[in-house]
């Protein structure tokens, strides 16, 4: 064979190779070819917009251009969604984008970024993320608006009523925004970047009975492991400092935790590891193949590094229960190895000291990250980790933050205090307090004064009240049936009996996980997510497998 044979044989294989690799993409992404070429424009062009944001002083006429060219970005993306997506493509490429477009907020001290477009001044917090996902929240909406007829089609009743009580909510949360005496000196725009989660909620729940094949769902799936992927490289990178020590700042806060450049913190980041890890596990029960149960238990040691707390606990609670539902103990005896074995592997990973051509070989690497953060003592909320680990925890201290939060839902119970507002109003005199705190722990009533004092800004630290302090008792009764629907298919999963080897574990462990985590904490409010995966867990075994 002569030299030009090969070279023809050669380009015959790569073109081989080209469209096997198209016919993949094509048959995993419910998008066209063009499509995917079109969103990932619009893309890279959102983060060039976020990039040239935060590195221009601001100015007048700086915010102008930049206010006109995040406009267009947003009426561009808007009119291609409409003309070309479906509405199951629309929530598909939000997903994408939540998964992989950097969420990092906004804060006050950065105030001659243009990146702040103004929000510097205030001492609230937003992102050029939330900003363009209100424009896909309106594709969203007009996409919903022209396939009314299929989208709005329930088949369950309780998610019928589900939707219509967050929709109630929608409304309520939009009257507390427009009626100033509903607010708590709160700036309507950021208040909507409250909302929004709730908006994309109602999406999800749309989005969720179009899911009718189990090749959909691997679908849906594909990204998270992407993703889970990428958070692993980027932690050992850091962990071994390979990557460059701007990355590494920003990846290992001033909690000595894990956080992606793709998350807006390492509480959002330990969250979308839950989803990674059940993602991971459904191939690994689906295909048989031992990379994806090696994912499955790398992603847990992105959880332990993110979090290394009690909100580890629901996800070891909620695969505990996973296996004990499948009657394998031979499964809980092996979890609970690899759980033992990745904590002793974190412990050691957490001791790695602050790169040495920083010249701060004195400090922790608690301490340098701490300081770079711009943080002045490295202890937060009774925390200590100069090796990575907890010394003290805040569990009890939260009890103080719940019952202040009571206080919110008694004064205001029908309409609640409207998005937003409850941090605010748990340091404000106008909310008195109502219940007797003499059986709590000192910690936890030393807690609570100092949030109503105003001594320390903090939230309810969970997610339900938090919801039912700022909407009412309408928001509850969609939390009420969404955890009937939960609690009755895993009673029908108990007596039925469940196979080791169902996928369906995945989502059950999945669903529980996060359930668990919104008992310790507010942010993220990752709704759409929770009601992606629980409506997964609801209905997988009605599927049909293509």
């Amino acid at each position: 064979m002569n030299e030009v044979t090969k070279r023809q044989a050669k380009s015959l294989l790569n073109l081989q190779s080209i469209n096997k690799l198209m016919n993949t993409v094509e048959n995993n992404i419910p998008l066209s070819l063009k499509n995917i070429i079109s969103f990932s424009l619009f893309f890279f062009l959102a983060l060039f917009l976020m990039s040239f944001g935060y590195f221009q002083e601001f100015s007048e006429m700086r915010f102008n251009i930049y206010f006109v060219a995040i406009l267009s970005w947003g009426v561009f993306f808007v009119l291609w969604a409409w003309r070309n997506l479906t509405y199951f493509q629309t929530f598909y490429t939000w997903l994408i984008f939540l998964l992989f477009f950097p969420k990092k907020e906004l804060v006050g001290q950065s105030t001659l970024n243009l990146f702040n477009l103004g929000f510097g001044l205030l001492e609230d917090a937003g992102s050029i993320h939330l900003i363009l996902e209100f424009f896909f929240i309106i594709a969203l909406l007009f996409n919903l608006i022209k396939e009314r007829k299929s989208v709005l089609n329930f088949e369950n009743k309780v998610f019928k009523y589900i939707f219509y009580s967050l929709c109630t909510v929608g409304l309520i949360g939009l009257m507390h925004i427009l009626v100033v005496g509903h607010r708590v000196d709160k700036n309507p725009f950021i208040s909507l970047f409250e909302l929004d989660q709730i908006f994309l909620a109602i999406f999800a729940l749309l989005f969720a009975p179009l899911i009718q094949t189990k090749k959909q769902v691997k679908t849906i799936l594909i990204p998270f492991v992407v993703m889970g992927t990428l958070l692993a490289l980027e932690y050992f990178l850091g962990r071994f400092r390979i990557s460059p020590l701007s990355v590494r700042y920003y990846s290992f806060n001033y909690r000595n935790a894990f956080r992606s450049i793709f998350m807006a913190n390492d509480l959002m980041m330990g969250l979308m590891s839950f989803a990674a890890i059940g993602s991971a596990f459904y191939f690994y029960l689906n295909t048989k193949k031992n990379r994806y149960l090696i994912m499955f238990i790398a992603f847990h040691l992105l959880v332990l590094e993110t979090f290394n707390r009690a909100h580890s606990f629901p996800l070891y609670i909620a695969i505990f229960l996973a296996c004990l539902i499948s009657r394998k103990i031979k499964f809980i005896a092996g979890y609970i190895v690899i759980v033992i074995g990745l904590n002793l592997i974190s412990l050691k990973l957490s001791t790695i000291q602050p790169p040495k051509d920083m010249g701060r070989d004195s400090l922790s690497e608690y301490e340098w990250v701490a300081n770079y953060s711009g943080y002045s003592k490295p202890v937060h909320y009774g925390y200590d980790r100069p090796g990575g680990y907890l010394s003290k925890t805040s569990s009890l201290e939260r009890f103080g933050a719940f019952y202040r939060a009571f206080d919110l839902i008694v004064t205001n119970p029908l309409m609640g205090i409207g998005p937003g507002n409850s941090k605010k109003a748990m340091m404000s005199d106008r909310f008195k307090s109502y219940f007797d705190l003499s059986s709590l722990p000192y910690s936890s009533q030393e807690f609570y004064q100092k949030i109503k004092n105003g001594e320390h800004p903090s939230n309810s630290h969970n997610l339900y009240i938090h919801l039912v302090a700022e909407y009412g008792i309408t928001i509850l009764l969609a939390l009420l049936a969404i955890g009937y629907l939960i609690f009755r298919k895993t009673a029908q999963i108990i007596v039925k009996g469940v196979s080791a080897n169902n996928e369906n574990l995945s989502f059950l462990f999945v669903t529980y996980a996060m359930a668990g985590y919104f008992c310790f904490q507010v942010k993220p409010l990752l709704l759409a997510l929770f009601i992606l995966f629980m409506y997964l867990f609801i209905r997988f075994d009605e599927l049909r497998e293509e």
